[in-house]
């Protein structure tokens, strides 16, 4: 439905319009009009008042002056124009379709080809009507004509919405894409091919489309956090919102049709998208598809706090795939946090535990999520250890205890923090990886560092750094 601003640029010549105008002031307001020759204004302002609630009001009076408006210009559409929509935003025409429609196919009349423009919006308007009284039989011929004269995103997205309704499915498809065609900045209209395909059974299409409205929804949300402005902080963190509400439903459809096609793991891993998205609908699906096994709590391994290098990490095991996780640890403890790092490549993450002491982060080969690259403990002063007995803040001096013989050291650099590896076949096994803290007060109050290149435990520089354990890194394999 177009809005009552049409006539901010164009106001009707019958004098009758000053009597509309009349009928909602006083005589001396009505004369200061006439005189003041400020019809255009003070005819916006008086020809409908808005309430708090947002609804257009019209008195008898009006409606009557207007009827007789059109008897000396019968010619005139903006007066059949503006009587449209004070019959549209009036209870009391509201639900007579036939007084409405009659004013939109007289400017379709009026316009014919002289206005292909405004003869297609009366065709849409007369268009949406039918849809509204759920009479989509007669919809169509109307949108059609809107088409023909004018082709938009809005007829053609009107013409996908008819044709849903009357279950032409197909039809459905080909009126969004021309949709989409006339606007490629409406990816919603990608989103409802994507839901038609499902009602076709063309569940691979609707996959497609899917996965084209999540990457443009990402750009989208990337471009707006890195454009952020402080000025319109509130407009901008609004519309990455919506998006990032969005992301949700996309991935939930994702997630859906993915079901539906026998890709279990990868509906899975969509799905616990939509609920990193706060999609709740995708929880319900999670619980009763992601998969069967999941269901039960994985109880193979104790439920404590040992990281056992190559075999478990607590209950979990080193070979497990996205699709086990929440089996094991529960929906509510695993969140996807994938995280842009350049060059159009992400980090594939997914936290255990999230924000919580104990919080473990697994770092994914791809989005398929099937093959670890490492698994990171971060936090001091969390309870997870090495079945050796070193956790997060040890010093370095009880690492070299357990190992039993020295190891390698690497100072920082530009790249990496200092860490610690390659144990020479002592006891720490070579899939472990520690990451250091360097910096430390020394007596005196000044600081010690340890230089930057490759040492032993026992050089110097690694003994006067009095380094201590910042992280635990396991990988799958030496």
């Amino acid at each position: 439905m177009k809005t009552l601003n049409f006539f901010a640029s164009k106001i009707s010549n019958s004098i009758l319009v000053l009597f509309i105008i009349c009928s909602t002031f006083s005589d001396l307001s009505c004369q200061n009009t006439i005189q003041g020759n400020t019809k255009r204004n003070i005819f916006l302002d008086s020809i409908y008042k808005v309430n708090n609630g947002g609804q257009m009001t019209f008195n008898d009076l009006q409606f009557k002056l207007l009827d007789q408006a059109i008897e000396l210009e019968p010619q005139n559409p903006d007066l059949y124009q503006l009587r449209y929509l004070q019959r549209s935003f009036s209870p009391k025409f509201k639900t007579n379709h036939y007084l409405i429609l009659s004013d939109l196919y007289k400017l379709t009349e009026l316009y014919g080809n002289k206005r292909p423009d405004k003869a297609a919006e009366a065709y849409e308007n007369i268009a949406f009507i039918y849809v509204e009284a759920k009479n989509y039989n007669k919809a169509l011929p109307a949108i059609e004509e809107s088409i023909k004269l004018l082709p938009t995103d809005s007829n053609y997205g009107w013409q996908a919405e008819i044709y849903r309704n009357l279950g032409n499915y197909h039809k459905e498809i080909e009126a969004y894409t021309n949709a989409f065609s006339k606007n490629p900045q409406r990816h919603g209209f990608i989103f409802m091919r994507g839901k038609a395909k499902v009602n076709i059974n063309d569940l691979q299409g609707a996959i497609t489309d899917f996965k084209q409205c999540i990457g443009i929804n990402q750009k989208l949300i990337q471009n707006g956090l890195a454009t952020l402005d402080q000025n319109d902080i509130g407009i901008e963190k609004f519309k990455i919102d919506k998006w990032r509400e969005e992301l949700g439903i996309f991935y939930l459809n994702l997630g859906s049709s993915q079901l539906e096609l026998g890709k279990d793991e990868e509906a899975c891993i969509s799905l616990f998208q939509a609920i990193e998205y706060k999609n709740e609908e995708a929880k319900a699906l999670v619980e009763d598809n992601c998969p069967l096994s999941l269901k039960k709590p994985n109880t193979a391994y104790p439920n404590d706090w040992i990281i056992v290098p190559g075999e478990r990490y607590g209950r979990i095991p080193f070979d497990v795939s996205f699709k086990d996780l929440a089996g094991i640890v529960g929906v509510n403890n695993v969140k996807n946090s994938n995280s842009y790092v350049g060059e159009g490549n992400y980090m594939y993450t997914t936290l255990i535990f999230p924000s919580t002491k104990n919080q473990v982060s697994i770092r994914w080969e791809n989005e398929k999520m099937q093959k670890i690259i490492r698994v990171e403990f971060d936090n001091l002063g969390s309870d997870w250890r090495l079945n050796y007995g070193i956790k997060i803040g040890d010093p370095l001096s009880k690492v070299r205890l357990v190992n039993q013989k020295t190891f390698n050291v690497w100072g920082p650099n530009p790249d990496m923090v200092a860490n610690a590896g390659l144990w020479h076949n002592g006891k720490i096994s070579e899939k472990v990886f520690l990451l250091l803290n360097t910096a430390f007060i020394d007596g005196d109050g000044l600081g010690v560092y340890m230089g930057t290149g490759k040492y032993e435990y026992e050089d110097e520089e690694v003994i006067k750094s009095k380094c201590t354990v910042r992280s635990i890194w396991i990988f799958p394999d030496e």
